[in-house]
């Protein structure tokens, strides 16, 4: 309700009492009575509206909290979608140039992995869930392919070079449009 109205209609049940009931005739019982009434009427009032306007404050205090957690979360993850993408192109350039498996470097792979983990536990809503899963399944499937398979060049390497690309770069588009409440 809006306090206005409120106001208002306290101000007019106000006026209606002050019309009907002749004050000058009562006695002090009576004034003790209805002092009593309107005291209790206004407590009940306050009883009530306290709790709704912390209800609301909290409302507000966790909706800008989420907010903020979005925003840092974005901007986390467009960071670890960058890094994937570059950590995904040091791996193409090294398969094609003929690294062999065993002197692959896959430290920042291995990284990442680790990060991507740890972002799992703590992404917040299923967009950002489902971002996180996509990153870290693309990384670890570039990791295992880079260390347990031979490199030919063939269609079968180009279409899967040009897969990861493009899912690396995905990564990123959907990062930056995560959705900051």
């Amino acid at each position: 309700m809006n306090k206005y109205a409120a106001l208002v209609m306290t101000a007019v049940v106000g006026m209606l009492l002050y019309d009907r009931i002749c004050w000058a005739n009562l006695d002090a019982a009576s004034i003790a009575a209805w002092v009593q009434a309107v005291g209790s009427i206004i407590a009940i009032v306050i009883a009530v509206a306290v709790p709704l306007v912390q209800q609301k404050r909290e409302r507000e205090l966790r909706a800008q909290t989420e907010k903020e957690i979005a925003s840092r979360q974005s901007l986390i993850f467009v960071s670890i979608a960058a890094r994937v993408e570059r950590a995904v192109q040091r791996a193409i350039a090294d398969f094609t140039q003929g690294v062999g498996n065993d002197r692959m470097d896959t430290g920042e792979l291995d990284e990442l992995l680790t990060r991507l983990a740890d972002a799992q536990q703590t992404a917040h809503g299923r967009a950002a869930q489902q971002l996180v899963f996509q990153m870290h399944e693309l990384a670890r499937g570039v990791r295992e392919q880079v260390t347990t398979h031979r490199f030919e060049r063939n269609d079968y390497w180009a279409g899967e070079f040009r897969i990861w690309q493009n899912n690396a770069r995905g990564a990123i588009s959907k990062a930056m449009a995560m959705p900051v409440n």
